[in-house]
């Protein structure tokens, strides 16, 4: 009986350890909903995330139009996902990652 209970208890905190420290971002599309798993920076009980500041399908916000709500919502995320607590540095990351986006689709195509 103490084997199955030892291992009940393991199961268990190994889920716990799971739950403390891995997110699951979610990103709404026009048709579907993209799912990307991280490793959360710190522990917490919330699993699925939402970026405040990408919309999915539409371009990223410029920083200075961000309700107050918004970047305290942002703060909170760019410490869960990127371990970071200034919000401007972390906002570069997907004004980088928009600019890439627009620079890949603008490049005409090769023809043979």
């Amino acid at each position: 009986m103490s084997q199955r209970l030892l291992s009940i208890t393991l199961a268990l905190l190994l889920v716990m350890t799971v739950w403390l420290f891995l997110g699951i971002e979610e990103t709404p599309r026009e048709h579907r909903t993209d799912y990307e798993f991280f490793a959360k920076q710190m522990p917490s009980l919330q699993v699925i995330y939402r970026n405040p500041a990408v919309c999915g399908e539409c371009d990223v916000e410029p920083f200075s139009t961000l309700s107050p709500e918004t970047l305290e919502k942002l703060s909170g995320f760019c410490r869960v996902r990127f371990g970071l607590d200034n919000i401007r540095a972390c906002y570069a990351v997907f004004e980088e990652m928009q600019r890439m986006a627009t620079e890949r689709t603008a490049q005409p195509e090769k023809t043979p």
